[in-house]
């Protein structure tokens, strides 16, 4: 499939976020179709997810990047005229709800840089959306929450922190999926780097040794996945 342009020099420079609800992983350039598992296809058995009535995928949308959640942004490929407008939908809903969130992918790219000046400028950040976005829409509202109140994921990997031995090492172990499979199966495609079916595929296989870590090391993965509905225990070395 060739990219257009402006999709490609997108994907060229990422801008990977702080605020998790923004824009955290992107496809590789050579690798878009695989990026489109889960959402336009079915990267088990190949099945077009597509659709065209009330809350389907619809046929023209492409995954662009995903934020830390593996909730989708996404372009129209037919909107090449308007410099590709950006969309963004939750992930795990079972229907699809998109909501326009940029008028280009320039645009988008744009904010994205200026927000990542904004960081470590909280006030400045909150002031800027209550000004410039509509707090409506399910992004802008995540985001000017999480804001407002401290990242979460990272308030509670902090508490975890203070609990844990630093050289205490052993093996992180996936058992319990939970009901949210394709976010999983996400995780696990970004943290062992296979593609979209070797991750589905993987999550029937339970349990999963995520990996050999200092216990303290391995606390942002414990949070993380159990704020997606799964389970994970610490199994210190003998």
């Amino acid at each position: 499939m060739e990219l257009p342009k402006a999709l490609q020099q997108f994907l060229s420079e990422p801008i990977v976020m702080e605020m998790m609800c923004l824009p955290y992983h992107y496809p590789e350039i050579n690798q878009f179709e695989d990026f489109q598992d889960g959402y336009r296809i079915n990267g088990n058995t190949g099945e077009d997810l597509t659709g065209v009535q009330n809350g389907d995928w619809l046929p023209e949308y492409y995954v662009i990047c995903q934020n830390y959640f593996a909730d989708p942004f996404m372009i129209k490929m037919n909107e090449s005229s308007e410099g590709f407008p950006v969309y963004y939908a939750r992930h795990g809903s079972g229907r699809w709800d998109f909501e326009k969130i940029s008028p280009n992918l320039q645009a988008f790219k744009d904010e994205l840089f200026y927000f990542s000046k904004l960081d470590e400028n909280t006030k400045e950040y909150i002031q800027y959306l209550e000004t410039q976005k509509d707090l409506k829409s399910e992004l802008w509202a995540e985001l000017y929450q999480s804001l407002k109140e401290g990242t979460p994921l990272q308030a509670e990997i902090e508490d975890v922190e203070l609990h844990v031995e630093i050289w205490i090492y052993g093996k992180l172990i996936l058992t319990t999926i939970g009901e949210n499979k394709i976010k999983i199966a996400h995780f696990l495609k970004q943290h062992f780097k296979i593609t979209g079916a070797e991750a589905l595929a993987l999550t029937d296989q339970l349990p999963i040794v995520l990996g050999h870590f200092a216990e303290k090391f391995a606390v942002n993965l414990q949070v993380e996945l159990r704020h997606l509905g799964a389970e994970v225990i610490f199994i210190a070395d003998e």
